[in-house]
Parts: C-alpha cells; sequence; structure tokens
C-alpha cells in the first residue's frame, strides 16, 4: 500500500496502525454468524418438534400421570408408554 500510495484495498479492512496485520476480508464473520443462526433456528424447529410429541403423550396417553420413584420402573413405564407414540 505504501509504494502503491493506496489508502484501500477492495474487500478488506485495513489496520494502518498495525501494518504488519495482514488485511482483513470483509463479510467473512457476517457469514460464519448467519451459519450459526441457522444452525440454531434448525435446532429449535427440532426441539418443538420433539416437545410437541412429548405434550401430546402426555394429554392423549396419560403420560403426565406417570409417579414412578425409581428409575428402573419409571424407565420401564415410560418406554411403554413410548412405544405406542412411535409411528
Amino acid at each position: 500500500m505504501f509504494d502503491q500510495k493506496k489508502h484501500s484495498v477492495t474487500g478488506r479492512i485495513v489496520s494502518i496502525s498495525q501494518p504488519h496485520v495482514r488485511p482483513i476480508v470483509r463479510g467473512k464473520a457476517k457469514a460464519v454468524y448467519k451459519a450459526i443462526l441457522q444452525e440454531a433456528r434448525e435446532d429449535e424447529k427440532q426441539r418443538v418438534l420433539i416437545e410437541g410429541v412429548f405434550g401430546r403423550a402426555k394429554r392423549k396417553y396419560g403420560m403426565g400421570l406417570i409417579k414412578e420413584k425409581l428409575q428402573n420402573t419409571s424407565e420401564n413405564t415410560l418406554s411403554f408408554s413410548t412405544g405406542s407414540l412411535v409411528r
């Protein structure tokens, strides 16, 4: 930049105070953010679907009434209850 007497580089962010730092590509952070946001939305959709199935199971199939105290007993009861939910 100094040799060519330029003050900007197309599509790059340049640090004048730190000339030893390489120019950074513009828009890279935004693309990464969009990818993370898209992934979060997809995860949200999947979670909502799963929670909907459990909500329906509580209302229609009585899973909300399960009050087992032991872990083994509650796991068995849930496995029998969810067997009817599989389509």
